[in-house]
């Protein structure tokens, strides 16, 4: 507001000047220059009382009539100031003297009182009593500014500094010494005055900057704290998945401990078989015989007793196995199900990455890996999409079949049915999609005799790279890339 020409419609600026003015901390004078609401509007140029003033600091501000009306409604009664009249207010508890103006030609004038009233010791020369010829009221500005104008009514009921700073406005005589000195005496206090302000402003700016230093050394420990908790949580979960991963391969390990014994118990079941066949054959010549025969005949059916004993155990012991292969098979689903529902990175390509390495670890024995190695791969546009979008279970089905692709054994899987692709689905002979950079597109099977069943999309690029495109419906055949 200080220094700036207030608008008539916007009362914001008003309220902030009338804050400034009674505010007690306030160290600089503030000159308040009303106009007189007809030409010309202010009988006083601004620019040079700013000029005269400005040795002290002063901030000079410009009201037309609503504005000072406004002012007088949010000031202490007789503070106001109207109709063309000047006002000092100077740093509280000081009085605020009253400077009128009755025509352009007393403006130099009254801008050397208002300077003298800023600075008690006054330019050198300058005059302090009425000039010859002067009109008396100039010496006297106590009373009412508005009767020079009689079209520019005073408000109702208020006049013009009626109270103690009417001292402060009459002249000085030349040679005045004594009031001289006092003047220099009170600005020398007020200098004490804004000093002291100004130290314990200084001393709060300071309590405040300590306190935020404080206040920020405790966020730092706090974050400090919360790293080193993430780091131990972080830690904790990769020791919990070290632990399922050994897990899963001690119970891979049993489920192939099974699988043979399965084996064993299927040989042994075809030798009492044809053990059982060969005793018939022995029953069958002993009736041709004496009583030879029967005793062989005898012995044939205690040989039968026993391999019908021992079929019956084999068939137990199959169907335990069974059993045994299928429990295991549900425990390995199981753990690679909650391996999966543990999302271990934020990052959707890093938790990604992560489950295709444990899926390839779970899956491919370490007999087999130096043949099915992971190729190199990578993520297109859309595939990290496609891939959040699927339920944990078809998720980890999508993840096994990417880990064929990978290893050149989709081909050999049964439903996978691995064919080329081009822009308007599987490809007919010779109208693969291929990219500018020779990487040829190719699409297979994820599930089979389901409503829009699901269909994994990916480039092969001519160095063995893969680009996963994305995992689409059954007539989804929009295949994007990163080369155009």
């Amino acid at each position: 507001m200080a220094d700036g020409r207030s608008e008539a419609d916007d009362a914001a600026p008003i309220i902030r000047l009338a804050r400034l003015i009674t505010d007690t901390r306030r160290l600089s004078p503030i000159v308040v220059v009303t106009e007189t609401g007809r030409p010309p509007a202010s009988l006083v140029d601004v620019d040079r009382l700013r000029a005269a003033v400005a040795a002290s600091g002063a901030a000079v501000s410009v009201l037309n009539r609503e504005s000072a009306a406004e002012l007088r409604r949010l000031l202490p009664a007789g503070w106001s100031v109207h109709g063309g009249a000047i006002r000092v207010f100077q740093p509280l508890p000081a009085d605020h003297p009253v400077f009128c103006v009755w025509s352009p030609e007393d403006q130099d004038y009254v801008i050397l009182r208002i300077a003298a009233a800023l600075s008690p010791a006054g330019p050198a020369g300058q005059p302090t009593t009425t000039p010859p010829g002067r009109d008396p009221r100039h010496e006297i500005t106590v009373g009412r500014c508005g009767d020079a104008y009689p079209d520019v009514p005073a408000p109702a009921g208020d006049q013009l500094d009626s109270g103690p700073s009417a001292t402060h406005l009459r002249a000085t005589p030349v040679g005045h010494a004594s009031a001289g000195a006092e003047l220099r005496a009170e600005a020398g206090e007020l200098r004490v005055e804004e000093l002291s302000f100004e130290l314990a402003d200084a001393r709060r700016r300071q309590e405040a900057a300590e306190a935020k230093t404080a206040r920020a050394r405790v966020r730092a420990r706090t974050a400090e704290a919360g790293i080193a908790d993430a780091q131990r949580r972080a830690a904790h979960a990769e020791q919990q998945t070290q632990v399922a991963l050994t897990e899963l391969a001690r119970l891979t390990e049993r489920l192939e401990a099974a699988e043979h014994h399965v084996a064993r118990l299927q040989a042994h079941t075809q030798a009492l078989t044809q053990r059982l066949v060969t005793t018939a054959d022995g029953v069958s010549s002993a009736r041709a015989e004496t009583a030879a025969a029967r005793q062989e005949a005898a012995a044939s059916g205690r040989a039968a007793a026993a391999a019908a004993a021992a079929r019956d155990a084999q068939a137990e012991a199959t169907r335990d196995a069974r059993r045994e292969i299928r429990r295991l098979t549900d425990t390995v689903d199981e753990l690679r199900r909650r391996l999966h529902g543990q999302r271990i990175f934020s990052d959707p390509e890093q938790q990604a990455r992560h489950e295709i390495t444990h899926a390839y670890l779970a899956t491919v024995p370490q007999a087999q890996r130096g043949d099915l190695v992971l190729r190199d791969y990578r993520f297109g546009p859309d595939f990290l999409t496609s891939l959040d979008r699927l339920a944990p279970p078809t998720r980890q089905r999508a993840v096994d079949i990417v880990i064929d692709v990978l290893t050149r054994r989709a081909s050999t899987r049964p439903g996978r049915e691995v064919r080329q692709h081009g822009l308007a689905g599987p490809a007919a002979a010779g109208q693969q999609s291929v990219r500018a950079d020779g990487a040829a597109a190719w699409r297979c099977n994820i599930q089979d005799n389901t409503p829009q069943a699901r269909r994994l999309l990916w480039w092969e690029l001519p160095d063995g790279t893969v680009e996963l495109g994305k995992i689409a419906l059954h007539d989804d055949t929009n295949l994007t890339s990163r080369v155009p």
